[in-house]
């Protein structure tokens, strides 16, 4: 059964696909997205105010922009400092330096490898364990 939910840009109703957002909003987003782009490309240097005046774009969506990492801050002069969430060290966007990215990336691969060693161990206790099926020696069971 579809999973309904509410956008949580408008509040229409939508089936979710992984976003808390309807089709209709996410297109918008793209829309302002391509706007902003397109704005620093030609101004570089722009200040966010400068860029929603501009655009006619909210300076809050711009923010959402850099820290999504889908803009970087070298071609837009950020009214806002971003700081990595796991050490504070200043960032032009997303939400963590490099450094804590590729160590919070390792740290999870390291993980994913650990799972998949005690899934195999589990396996190799159920194949070789008492939790199969066996037949008793000298039993038929074609007794017709």
């Amino acid at each position: 059964m579809a999973d309904l939910r509410n956008c949580s840009e408008c509040g229409g109703l939508f089936v979710f696909m992984g976003r808390d957002v309807c089709p209709k909003c996410i297109e918008k987003e793209e829309e302002d997205f391509d706007a902003v782009r397109k704005y620093v490309r030609e101004h570089s240097g722009a200040s966010v105010v400068e860029v929603a005046e501009a655009t006619g774009i909210d300076e809050e969506r711009i923010l959402h922009f850099l820290r999504e990492g889908r803009l970087i801050s070298k071609g837009l002069r950020a009214t806002a400092v971003f700081n990595c969430e796991r050490c504070g060290k200043r960032i032009e966007s997303g939400r963590f330096c490099r450094a804590c990215a590729e160590e919070l990336d390792s740290g999870l691969q390291q993980s994913l490898q650990d799972i998949t060693g005690v899934e195999r161990e589990e396996r190799s206790v159920t194949r070789h364990g008492k939790d199969r099926m066996h037949i008793k020696s000298g039993k038929s069971f074609d007794q017709g």
